[in-house]
């Protein structure tokens, strides 16, 4: 005889919980997340109260203004011109520049030397009839000579640089009469050219002149009006 199906016997209690079962083993479609309002930040990038706190009390950096500009350490700082007026700031700086150019005449006059030996030596020896080892000797003696002159006059650059930073009031006396010994110098030179021309002696006038040029200029900074009182306060001590 066939026999009747269970699943037809059972009672609607266990049909409900029967099909509840298999709605939950069931897995359920992930729901889309809720849309975010146009304008909106993500979430996360919001700042914690503390950091935004902390930000909001932070004193806001000063600009620097023209009295930072005086103590921060520079070029100018280093050569002692912070506290110096404008005019004898350049007036100091040419005079570094003329120093600097007549470094660069003596080791013209050491390398033209260097570089003609022997015809000098063969001039000498022609031309005040000595021996080799006594134009060999003149030569050297030459070139020793236009290194210490150099020297000596890079030196005076300076000092004179030095002393009109401080402040010395007759230094300004003492540029100008070296000035003017370096003007009669560079006249010489030129006088020279309706003589004898050759590249030596135009590259000793080109020199000669840019020597010439930074110390016109430095004196016409340093006897400015605006820069008469650097020169009436009280020197500065000089700096090591």
């Amino acid at each position: 005889m066939p026999q009747p199906s269970t699943s037809n016997n059972k009672t609607p209690a266990a049909k409900a919980q029967s099909a509840t079962k298999v709605a939950a083993a069931r897995p359920s479609a992930a729901k889309p997340p809720p849309a975010r309002p146009r304008g909106a930040k993500p979430a996360g990038t919001a700042k914690p109260a503390a950091t935004a706190a902390k930000a909001k009390s932070a004193p806001a950096t000063p600009a620097a203004g023209p009295a930072d500009e005086a103590t921060r350490p520079g070029w100018r700082s280093w050569l002692g011109l912070s506290t110096a007026p404008t005019p004898v700031r350049r007036a100091v700086v040419l005079m570094l520049a003329g120093a600097a150019a007549t470094l660069a005449w003596g080791l013209y006059w050491v390398v033209i030397p260097l570089a003609a030996r022997n015809e000098l030596i063969a001039f000498y020896m022609s031309a005040d009839n000595i021996s080799r080892a006594k134009a060999t000797a003149q030569v050297n003696g030459g070139l020793a000579f236009s290194i210490l002159e150099t020297v000596v006059f890079a030196a005076i650059w300076v000092l004179m640089a030095r002393l009109n930073r401080s402040g010395i009031l007759w230094s300004r006396i003492a540029s100008t009469v070296l000035f003017l010994l370096w003007s009669y110098q560079t006249y010489q030179i030129i006088a020279t050219l309706g003589s004898h021309v050759s590249y030596i002696v135009l590259g000793n006038m080109i020199i000669t002149l840019l020597i010439w040029l930074a110390g016109a200029s430095s004196l016409y900074f340093m006897w400015r009006p605006d820069a008469a009182a650097h020169y009436k306060k009280e020197p500065a001590p000089a700096r090591a």
